[in-house]
């Protein structure tokens, strides 16, 4: 670079990499400043989500931990912004590293919660399960619940990544994937070689040019390909190149991991989504696995049943942390809920929306609680020691606490009122924080926990990556330099993009 720009003007000094990492720091300094007002004044609680970065093309010696803060602004717009990036596994030759910068889970996310006074305003944490399983994350927990930052004793608290089950999921069925990939690959050099028309030849190639690029996770080309595959057998259908047999097969998968995929599109895609659609989209899939465990052919339905059991554990542990939100659906309600969990569990399905119905009551109350405890605190302190009208303070405690309950009552009728007003009805352009903030008058307490589970996130992965083989991955340029000239370059790249 310095020698074309030389040859451009030989008289142009190109800028020192000294004062670009100094203009880098500076920059992230003053756009940090400017989150960290926005976050203080915008939001009234905040979810982070966590997931690994490693330098890109090479062994992973050493491995970084990003932090994503999710909230929902004073314009009812969700947010998602980069708020740390740091050493979570240091290698032996990077102990410079881990001297500038505590590393670990533990000490990378405290360090983040003090840095940005989020003590107070965490809601969740989402993280990929190389950091949910660390034993150090553990300690975290402890450290926040000690401190009481978390609501209903930290219920919602670590929850896993979605994409990450997703493909632990998708994992288990490996062997029936190969097996469809390989028809995929026979099939492909069959209609290759047979005795299509150009026009056909050229309009299989086509649809194979709309596949992926190979740096994609490995199931996400399968699925591709089996889409490609099936499209041409429907426009020209030839029991030589596919048998019956193949045919149902392949369709089998290709159901199983279009419903996977579509999962992955929406809950990782570019525009974040509010939480009220997660639920949605894991039921698609729980039911896409269903419906193929049921097949005649023992082989799939085996292997399905073995991804049925993974995703059945992962129900089991998260189906109250994905109906809350869909509760304060206004489309959907608690009615919607009690309907899946039948569907879902049958007989015992009272005990679970019992427990979806009493977490939101323990929630609600906790945010009743927190705004009562601030008004009474702040009512006593103007009237201390006061007269007013002929009366001293301590002779209108009684009205003071009749107030008080009157004023509770109505608070708690809230939630009643809302869950028995009618369901909204459903439209394509709905706008669920466009409906919360019009009616954040007449659900008042009810709009500010809508606003902080709302922008609860499913995926700790960013978008970009969510279907890369590689992962989020930091530039061999970028991997040389001080930790925290990582952090200023990765935060302000997210900052002003």
């Amino acid at each position: 670079m310095r020698s074309f720009v030389k040859s451009l003007n030989p008289a142009f000094n190109m800028v020192s990499s000294c004062d670009i990492e100094e203009y880098s720091t500076i920059l992230f300094q003053k756009e940090k400043a400017d989150l960290k007002r926005k976050i203080a004044l915008c939001s009234h609680r905040v979810s982070i989500s966590a997931c690994l970065w490693a330098p890109q093309g090479s062994q992973a010696s050493v491995k970084y931990i990003c932090l994503s803060v999710h909230f929902i602004d004073s314009d009812w717009k969700l947010q998602r912004k980069i708020i740390k990036f740091g050493v979570f596994q240091p290698s032996i030759t990077n102990l410079d590293r881990r001297l500038e910068s505590e590393s670990g889970p533990f000490n990378v996310i405290r360090e983040a919660i003090i840095d940005w006074n989020l003590d107070q305003k965490l809601f969740s944490l989402k993280s990929v399960s190389e950091i949910r399983n660390d034993e150090r994350t553990s300690k975290l927990k402890d450290f926040l619940l000690g401190r009481k930052c978390l609501p209903i004793g930290g219920e919602l608290y670590n929850t896993s990544c979605v994409s990450d089950v997703l493909d632990s999921i998708i994992s288990k069925g490996q062997p029936m994937l190969h097996l469809a990939a390989d028809i995929l690959e026979r099939s492909i050099r069959a209609y290759m070689s047979s005795s299509l028309t150009q026009q056909q030849l050229t309009e299989f190639k086509d649809m194979e040019m709309k596949c992926p690029e190979d740096n994609t996770k490995w199931w996400h080309q399968i699925y591709f390909g089996l889409e490609v595959l099936l499209n041409f057998k429907k426009a020209f259908p030839s029991e030589e190149l596919l048998s019956v047999k193949e045919t149902k097969l392949v369709e089998s998968v290709c159901k199983i991991l279009r419903a996977f995929y579509h999962a992955v599109e929406v809950i990782c895609g570019p525009v974040c989504p509010t939480a009220n659609v997660y639920f949605n989209e894991l039921w698609i899939v729980r039911r896409a696995l269903e419906e193929e465990a049921s097949t005649d052919n023992t082989e799939l339905s085996g292997m399905v049943w073995e991804m049925q059991e993974v995703f059945d554990e992962y129900w089991q542990i998260s189906y109250v942390w994905l109906s809350i939100p869909v509760v304060l659906d206004p489309r959907f309600k608690v009615n919607f809920i009690e309907f899946r969990l039948k569907q879902a569990f049958g007989t015992d399905a009272v005990k679970y929306v019992s427990a979806v119905h009493d977490t939101i009551w323990e929630l609600f109350l906790e945010y009743c609680n927190s705004d009562h405890k601030l008004s009474v605190h702040t009512s006593n302190r103007e009237v201390h020691d006061v007269q007013f009208g002929g009366f001293y303070k301590d002779s209108l405690e009684d009205w003071d606490e009749h107030l008080n309950v009157h004023t509770r009552s109505q608070v708690l009728a809230e939630l009643t009122n809302y869950l028995d007003d009618a369901i909204v009805p459903r439209k394509d352009d709905f706008d669920i924080l466009n409906w919360w903030m019009n009616n954040s008058t007449k659900y008042p307490t009810l709009s500010i926990m809508a606003r902080d589970v709302l922008a609860m996130p499913a995926s700790a992965v960013h978008c970009e990556t969510a279907f890369s083989s590689e992962g989020p991955v930091i530039h061999k340029q970028w991997s040389t330099l001080n930790i925290k000239t990582i952090e200023a370059l990765v935060c302000t790249r997210d900052w002003i993009k």
